[in-house]
């Protein structure tokens, strides 16, 4: 029980000591040691880095393919020139059908051609002659001709205005002219060529 009362009596006597003592402010607060934390060592790497290089790729050798050889392409001067001349002029042609040409035995060009009327022209080594074959109007396209062995025209075509076949031909001094054929709607796309005895044998189309 004495041990008790002078217990209490030690806590009471030092409570009033630090009741009367005024608390300072902390100002520092002391660092732990520290120590050094071990690191893991890296092992060190070449400078520069080996360049990795592939396998060598062995690429099959590819036999050259042979091209063939053009043939030369002949010069202007070696081919000749293009010579253009004006056959009939200026006759206007609002729908001129098909024109035919022939060469007779000398090479020079015999021409059929026409819309409104039809025509003959040919070359006589130094002009071009025309002349007006047939005028009935609304003749002369799709033509065919041909030239016999003497060297005389033949030729068929188209007559518009009664949707016929028509062949003329010049018989050494005049010019003739047929009807070939008139049953219904024929004469366009024709065409036209001599036997041995020079006799004219057509095709038509529809």
């Amino acid at each position: 029980m004495r041990t008790g009362l002078a217990l209490f009596v030690c806590v009471l006597i030092l409570a009033g000591c630090t009741a009367g003592v005024e608390r300072q402010p902390v100002t520092s607060v002391a660092t732990a040691t520290s120590f050094p934390t071990p690191v893991a060592t890296l092992p060190v790497l070449p400078t520069p880095l080996p360049t990795r290089v592939p396998a060598p790729t062995t690429v099959p050798t590819l036999a050259p393919t042979a091209v063939p050889t053009l043939p030369a392409v002949s010069t202007p001067e070696a081919r000749g020139n293009w010579m253009i001349e004006r056959v009939d002029t200026p006759k206007l042609f609002a729908d001129m059908g098909s024109r035919s040409l022939a060469l007779d035995a000398n090479g020079r060009p015999h021409i059929a051609y026409g819309e409104g009327f039809l025509y003959y022209a040919w070359h006589d080594g130094s002009q071009w002659q025309i002349e007006t074959v047939d005028s009935a109007g609304s003749v002369g396209e799709y033509t065919s001709l041909a030239l016999d062995a003497a060297g005389r025209p033949h030729i068929s075509y188209y007559d518009a205005n009664n949707e016929d076949l028509k062949y003329a031909y010049l018989d050494g001094s005049s010019w003739q002219i047929e009807t070939v054929d008139s049953a219904g709607s024929v004469g366009e796309y024709t065409s036209l060529a001599l036997d041995a005895a020079g006799r004219p044998h057509r095709g038509r189309g529809p």
